[in-house]
């Protein structure tokens, strides 16, 4: 692809080959290279490409800037799939950085308006996913406000109102824990 670069270096399928190569830095050059006519062709395809390269080019576990990288990739990225009309291409860009957050509120916080409007496997995925990695985080109450968020009650089942009131009596709100059961 290098070759191909050299000969043809402002086309922007090079784009996708050099992000497929896992060269982020020099798609990025390609990218703020392009014109707002070429970006107005594929808008879509050039946001994707915008956030794919700016995925791969977070700095890697465990350097310092990593939190902070990670929080601005995903206010970007969760705004891109906004824009977007809820892409899931983008999801799957910024969807597995969900346990890498430092704040999972805030984050979370970022996409609940934009949850009811998400296509339904979409919506399941960041859910559970922030389900998950609130568990993991030892967040139990954020776990069971996500969780309460997609089984809403008028369609909550009584065994999702057993596992909300689970997830509230680790939150240690004895009270909602019983209120879930309740609404059963």
């Amino acid at each position: 692809s290098i070759g191909v670069w050299l000969l043809l270096p402002d086309d922007p399928a090079l784009i996708d080959n050099l992000l497929r190569d896992g060269k982020p830095k020099e798609a990025r050059r390609l990218l703020e290279k392009l014109t707002p006519a070429e970006r107005a062709r594929q808008p879509a395809h050039f946001r994707l490409l915008t956030v794919r390269t700016a995925r791969l080019e977070l700095p890697p576990v465990g350097a310092p800037t990593r939190a902070a990288a990670v929080a601005r990739f995903w206010s970007e990225a969760t705004t891109a799939w906004r824009e977007s009309a809820y892409s899931g291409e983008i999801a799957s860009e910024f969807t597995p950085l969900i346990p890498h957050l430092a704040d999972l509120t805030a984050a979370f916080d970022q996409i609940t308006a934009d949850l009811p409007q998400a296509p339904t496997a979409q919506r399941t995925r960041l859910t559970e996913d922030f389900q998950r990695a609130a568990l993991a985080a030892n967040q139990p109450a954020l776990a069971a406000t996500v969780f309460a968020l997609a089984h809403p009650l008028p369609t909550r089942a009584s065994a999702e109102s057993l596992e909300l009131s689970r997830l509230w009596q680790l939150a240690g709100r004895p009270e909602d824990a019983l209120a879930a059961l309740g609404a059963a």
